[in-house]
């Protein structure tokens, strides 16, 4: 079970290792020894890592001087892995509240150290629903964004907020979102997965949506960056158990890989 949360946030993780994407896993934590760290919070002995990504983002927007974040809120389902914190801690940096900041997570991928070191930032994360009984992962995922979005009504009542952004993994945030929402906010919403667009709740919003999962840089620039960042892992794993079987090799920056198959 220890290897289950790095292995279901392997699309984003890996690409971490060498090129430091903002979503991802804690599976550079057990294989990058070179990641830089922010010093840990008063409470949470658990590291975010730095990505150069994040930082020259930061950096841009200072320079941009972009309008003010103070009133905006960001709200979602994110999976609470290391690189997740960066880019919250990202958006702290960039002017947005954390206390305007509303995420839930995934039972098969949160880091429940990750979660404190995320709770430490003072953004507002629901505690992750684990299922009881097999078969009940719908459930818990719509529970906890029911408990999500009841928190952030609760608290829209004595926080100053005129704009509202989702950031969607699954597109369950946009389906559970409330009717009046919609209508009473200025709204813009960014879907990270291809299977969060087949929901039928998402034919019809009143408000923008930004589809990552078909965007040119997620299709043709991130999957080869990926399969090297996997390679250069793997490879040296591979070297250290022996393994000699034959097969077709990749070759990555002029070196020779097994296939991930034979691992």
């Amino acid at each position: 079970m220890k290897w289950l949360s790095p292995i279901t946030g392997l699309h984003g993780g890996i690409l971490s290792l060498g090129y430091g994407t903002a979503s991802g896993c804690f599976f550079a934590r057990r294989f990058a020894s070179s990641v830089s760290y922010y010093p840990p919070t008063s409470r949470s002995a658990h590291p975010i890592p730095k990505l150069p990504i994040i930082d020259s983002m930061v950096a841009c927007a200072s320079k941009l001087q972009l309008p003010s974040l103070e009133k905006t809120a960001f709200i979602g389902v994110q999976h609470i892995l290391e690189t997740t914190a960066t880019l919250f801690k990202g958006l702290i940096d960039i002017g947005v509240k954390p206390e305007n900041m509303f995420f839930a997570g995934k039972p098969y991928s949160t880091s429940h150290t990750v979660a404190e070191a995320i709770g430490d930032l003072g953004i507002n994360l629901i505690p992750t629903i684990i299922p009881k009984i097999i078969g009940q992962y719908q459930a818990s995922c719509y529970e906890g964004l029911d408990k999500m979005w009841q928190l952030f009504i609760y608290k829209l009542k004595s926080q100053d907020v005129e704009r509202i952004i989702i950031l969607d993994d699954g597109g369950r945030a946009l389906e559970t979102m409330p009717t009046f929402l919609r209508y009473d906010y200025a709204v813009a919403a960014i879907e990270q997965t291809r299977g969060g667009l087949y929901s039928s709740a998402l034919t019809e919003l009143p408000f923008p949506l930004i589809e990552v999962a078909s965007s040119a840089v997620k299709r043709m620039v991130e999957p080869p960056l990926i399969t090297e960042a996997i390679l250069r892992r793997v490879h040296p794993i591979i070297t250290a158990l022996g393994v000699k079987k034959k097969t077709n090799n990749f070759r990555c920056s002029g070196k020779r890989y097994y296939r991930v198959s034979h691992c």
